[in-house]
């Protein structure tokens, strides 16, 4: 039996005993917007407490896996949490970062089908994936420089997941 849920930003479904998960913003790169990481929280909580679901795939439509954080949704004032600076708290650095599923915290594995470009926040599903495949489509790379920002955790945590030379190539 096939079950979907109903998300703006992506899709759900489970068939027999496997989750789907589909970033589902192709015009956006697949971009991580405040609402899309709602989304995959409770896609993510759905998965997990749902005791059929014995496996959870992340994949994505479109040409982009996903972009990292959209940079569209930075305010103009660059003020988003407390009227401070974008980036410049705790809870705006790990936005980004609660798009990608609490693998820590999850019993079921997560496998993660990568099929297009990958970067920025995107790099978090590499490295903390169980199971990371990659399409020949697939691309990595770091943007964090092309918007005033150095290479931030996805950088520290590639070099743990990949030979060093290959992380640092990329920071």
């Amino acid at each position: 039996m096939t079950t979907i849920a109903t998300y703006d930003t992506i899709k759900y479904e489970v068939d027999g005993h496997k989750a789907t998960i589909t970033l589902n913003r192709p015009d956006a790169l697949n971009a991580l917007s405040p609402h899309m990481i709602t989304e995959l929280r409770a896609a993510y909580a759905e998965a997990e407490n749902d005791d059929s679901v014995w496996l959870m795939i992340v994949t994505a439509n479109g040409r982009a896996f996903c972009t990292g954080a959209d940079v569209k949704e930075i305010p103009g004032d660059g003020k988003v949490v407390n009227e401070r600076p974008y980036l410049s708290t705790y809870e705006q650095w790990e936005a980004p970062q609660e798009g990608t599923p609490p693998f820590r915290s999850m019993a079921k594995p997560v496998v993660v089908a990568i099929n297009g470009i990958c970067c920025g926040a995107g790099l978090d599903w590499v490295t903390t994936g169980d199971i990371v495949i990659a399409s020949d489509k697939a691309t990595f790379f770091d943007p964090h420089v092309s918007i005033g920002l150095v290479a931030a955790r996805e950088m520290v945590r590639l070099a743990k997941a990949l030979p060093r030379s290959v992380a640092l190539r990329m920071a």
